[in-house]
């Protein structure tokens, strides 16, 4: 979950019409069972000005760099839904559902790197 903080720093670089401040961060519908954390991820983009299509493909793209796949390691559907305000402005709104596997000891945490199938070695961490 603390990854997706650079996903708001990513996109203000790579989107230079839109801005951190008006980007806001949730995580909402999340459930924690048989040591697995599911969520849904979601970014408000606030009075954007941006092309949305190009805010859609800059999320997957980060999604897919960072490995942030579905259990079947394919890119995860990106929902959306928009507010017009005018003819260049609106409001966007993108969730998409996220896991992290989670190992629990007597003295804390730790989230499992996603396990990636290479061609050449077979399974590995990502």
């Amino acid at each position: 979950m603390m990854k997706l903080a650079e996903l708001k720093k990513h996109i203000a670089e790579k989107l230079p019409k839109i801005t951190q401040d008006k980007t806001h961060l949730f995580v909402v519908k999340g459930e924690f069972h048989d040591g697995y954390l599911a969520y849904t991820a979601r970014i408000l983009f606030v009075d954007c000005r941006e092309d949305p299509i190009k805010v859609l493909i800059e999320i997957r793209r980060w999604l897919r760099e960072n490995n942030l796949l579905d259990s079947a390691f394919k890119d995860l559907d990106l929902k959306f839904e928009s507010e017009v305000i005018d003819a260049n402005t609106f409001d966007l709104e993108v969730s998409f559902p996220l896991h992290d596997k989670i190992n629990l000891t007597e003295t804390g945490y730790n989230i499992c790197k996603p396990v990636i199938w290479d061609e050449q070695i077979g399974f590995k961490n990502g």
